[in-house]
């Protein structure tokens, strides 16, 4: 068989096997990047939804605390103690309870609430003894920033923390158009046992302005109004939240955005204190704090196209989104791995097919 034959032969060969290896490589390929987006879709609604539950857990924890501790006798006494004896005290109290526990504490800021007792021999010194213990042991194990005492006239009776809104009235004080003066205003103008009164995060001025959220109840005995129990909360909790796991690859990412548009968390690739400072205004944020959910591919708020998953979180006077984030390029980069593979294999396949060709026809030549 002359040179041109055999190059005929293995040419067709070599065309037949390269047109079904591509044929079977581009249908196997539109078949490995629709397994991994459903795959990575099925990770992120996963991890979406268990975070959310998670949220609406610690939430629950926070108003059923606050339920709990409204209800014992513990709390009842301690605020009709506490507000007995800031009366008591005689001139301003105020000013003397705030240089007995903050001016005069020997404590640095941020460790105020290590002082057990002033040594002024006041009787709000002694409630202050022994009230305490519990009340700071509650705020650590619960990981609350602050709790707050308020009796009926708005005088804040009691913080674990001691910061400068202790001793102040939530009424005609420096801090009466806070979020907290808000709840206890909301709590004194519908004082019903259990039920629950909440503000949003918002940088507190009391609290080095950094952010928080406070959640309160009215605190009744035997039928009475006796004042408000308020609970201060802190980012820190909900971060850890949603914390990235080693599941969601390089680039995934789970985040709180508030009504404001602004993060209630910190996200993967934000900055320290990216909460109530980084903008998050996307067409996923919107839609969850419209109250859908779903999942799509959106630029995020870095303007990086991502696989988003979102849903909303209900909360006490306002709504979050929650949201769950992969980069597309990462999503696709799995993909395209194995597709390069398959190239190769067609590739090779078709090359073998050839030279096969070749050397069948040379034996018929020879034959």
């Amino acid at each position: 068989m002359k040179i041109t034959n055999r190059l005929a032969v293995a040419t067709i060969l070599f065309v037949s096997v390269a047109l079904a290896s591509t044929t079977l490589t581009w249908l196997a390929a539109e078949r490995v990047r629709s397994d991994t987006f459903a795959s990575k879709k099925r990770l992120l609604l996963s991890e979406l939804e268990s975070r959310r539950l998670r949220v609406v857990n610690y939430l629950e924890q926070v108003t059923n605390d606050l339920r709990i501790m409204a209800g014992s006798r513990f709390v009842q006494h301690a605020l009709i103690d506490f507000a007995k004896a800031f009366n008591n005290t005689g001139g301003n109290a105020e000013k003397t309870l705030q240089r007995l526990y903050i001016e005069e504490n020997p404590n640095p800021v941020g460790r105020k609430h290590l002082l057990i007792m002033a040594r002024d021999g006041s009787s709000y010194s002694a409630l202050h003894q022994e009230y305490h213990d519990w009340t700071s042991s509650i705020a650590k194990v619960r990981d609350y920033y602050d709790i707050f005492l308020v009796d009926p006239q708005g005088n804040i009776v009691y913080t674990v923390f001691k910061e400068d809104d202790f001793a102040t009235n939530l009424f005609n004080g420096k801090y009466k158009d806070t979020e907290l003066a808000q709840v206890f205003s909301d709590v004194a103008a519908r004082p019903q046992t259990g039920e629950i009164y909440a503000r949003d995060f918002v940088r507190y001025a009391p609290s080095q302005n950094k952010p928080a959220s406070f959640f309160g109840t009215a605190v009744n005995y035997e039928g009475e109004f006796v004042g408000a129990i308020v609970v201060q909360l802190k980012p820190e909790p909900f971060n850890r939240i949603m914390h990235f796991s080693r599941s969601m690859g390089e680039s995934g990412k789970t985040y709180i955005v508030g009504k404001d548009k602004l993060l209630r968390t910190r996200s993967r690739f934000s900055e320290e204190d990216a909460v109530l400072r980084t903008k998050v205004d996307t067409k996923s944020s919107n839609a969850a704090l419209e109250g859908r959910n779903g999942i799509w591919i959106i630029n995020d708020y870095r303007g990086v196209p991502v696989l988003s998953a979102y849903a909303p979180i209900q909360g006490e006077r306002t709504t979050w989104a929650v949201l769950a984030e992969i980069d597309v390029d990462e999503v696709t980069s799995e993909s395209d791995d194995l597709i390069l593979m398959m190239v190769l294999v067609s590739v090779i396949a078709s090359t073998l097919a050839f030279l096969l060709g070749w050397l069948l026809a040379g034996r018929d030549e020879e034959s």
